[in-house]
């Protein structure tokens, strides 16, 4: 479904660069998956920021889905030079949608077994949190799309994040859909829809 959506971007003249980051990316180790998401951050955004200065891009959209947007976040902090990003079921707060989201309730019992709580993991991951760079988008357009029935990043993390980003300044269109989680990616880059 990403390529379908690459191919209609390349189709209306856009150049796209992608990045696949290893599903190993969240798991259950406090600090790999903060080094994982903070060399993602540095790395992306020093190549966006040489290929927007080489190629002389005017606009930029960042595009990411889901767990993706963890990353999003980050790399608007360090990568300035974008108009607008959008955002498919992004949930505010990486530690409490892990804690509570249906698709990563194994993480949640290896933290658990290693004595972590909700709210520890909350305050380790609190710089992972989208919603603690959500100033990064002050006065950026922000398409964004919310799945009223996401269990794997909960609805009200996805609700928090949209307005976190509004009262930072950002321009928040909200696109509601009933689809859950993985429909709603799915229509967003099949369709184009967001």
């Amino acid at each position: 479904m990403y390529e379908t959506y690459i191919k209609r971007l390349v189709r209306r003249g856009n150049a796209v660069i992608t990045y696949d980051f290893n599903g190993e990316m969240l798991k259950p180790d406090v600090i790999q998956t903060l080094a994982s998401f903070r060399q993602v951050q540095r790395e992306v955004a020093r190549e966006l920021n040489t290929l927007v200065k080489v190629h002389d891009y005017t606009e930029v959209t960042l595009f990411a889905p889901s767990l993706g947007n963890v990353a999003l976040a980050l790399i608007a902090e360090q990568f300035r030079d974008f108009n607008k990003a959008v955002m498919v079921v992004a949930g505010s707060d990486l530690a409490k949608s892990t804690w509570e989201g249906i698709r990563t309730q194994a993480i949640r019992e290896s933290f658990e077994a290693q004595g972590y709580d909700e709210q520890q993991l909350v305050t380790l991951w609190r710089s992972l949190a989208p919603a603690s760079h959500a100033a990064a988008f002050s006065g950026k357009d922000v398409e964004f799309i919310l799945s009223m029935t996401d269990e794997i990043i909960p609805t009200v993390y996805q609700q928090e994040y949209a307005d976190a980003l509004r009262q930072a300044g950002a321009r928040v269109h909200v696109v509601s859909t009933r689809l859950g989680h993985y429909a709603a990616v799915a229509r967003a880059c099949l369709t184009g829809r967001h």
